[in-house]
């Protein structure tokens, strides 16, 4: 009864973070994506038909990877750390679609796009922190700077690496290909496993608010596309 009880109490204390809202999903490893998170229309741009025809892009995943830092609200102290990082894949349900046609393999193929966001929110993880812990940086603000720079970067190969993905499994279509990327993904994806993106950073990003009273949006922090876009469609909402 004691253990039982004690159990409980822990299982109180601890966070249940949510990895969806309305409109996105947040990259989770116990959370693939299925059939039914594609909620836009195929047919609303013939362009999509095209591609599928053409190249066989028959399920289009509208995916992307964002952030957030929050700061400690009050004075700064001296040796602590007074900054948190949130990073996170997400796949936006609303414009994400797929031809009738389509079979899981055209799934799984969009599956490792998203798989590749979060390799990069894991690689911009690691370089930051391993950045920070060379120089025995406490922040108070001022690191949001550098973690723009590490995101750009990650940012960039991430963009090539997608791009070499879609010439080598979709243009070039070349045998084999998808089973390879998605062994070289996989591995690149354990080697960064300590930085895999959890639910707390999930729940950050998708609702867009601080999860900790003591902590507020970082002062110096450039507004993430996520936070456009966020405007852009209430403003869309609102019109």
């Amino acid at each position: 009864m004691i253990c039982f009880i004690a159990t409980s109490i822990q299982a109180q204390k601890e966070e249940v973070y949510q990895n969806e809202s309305k409109t996105h999903i947040g990259w989770q490893a116990d959370r693939p994506l299925t059939k039914d998170d594609y909620q836009g229309d195929f047919n609303k741009d013939p362009k999509h038909q095209k591609y599928c025809d053409e190249v066989g892009l028959c399920v289009n995943a509208a995916t992307g990877v964002f952030y957030r830092i929050d700061a400690r609200k009050g004075r700064y102290k001296p040796g602590k750390y007074y900054e948190k990082l949130y990073v996170s894949p997400l796949f936006q349900k609303n414009i994400s679609c797929y031809s009738s046609t389509a079979d899981s393999l055209d799934f799984a193929k969009q599956q490792l796009v998203f798989d590749i966001d979060e390799l990069t929110a894991r690689y911009m993880k690691y370089q930051f922190q391993h950045f920070l812990d060379s120089f025995d940086f406490h922040c108070d603000n001022e690191c949001t700077f550098f973690f723009l720079s590490f995101y750009e970067d990650a940012m960039a190969i991430r963009d090539s690496l997608i791009s070499r993905y879609s010439l080598d499994v979709y243009l070039v279509n070349r045998e084999r290909a998808y089973d390879e990327w998605r062994q070289r993904v996989d591995q690149l994806l354990d080697t960064y496993k300590d930085y895999a993106t959890t639910p707390e950073e999930v729940q950050r990003i998708l609702f867009d608010k601080p999860l900790d009273k003591k902590l507020k949006l970082a002062k110096y922090l450039m507004p993430s596309w996520f936070a456009k876009q966020k405007q852009s469609e209430k403003k869309q909402n609102e019109e």
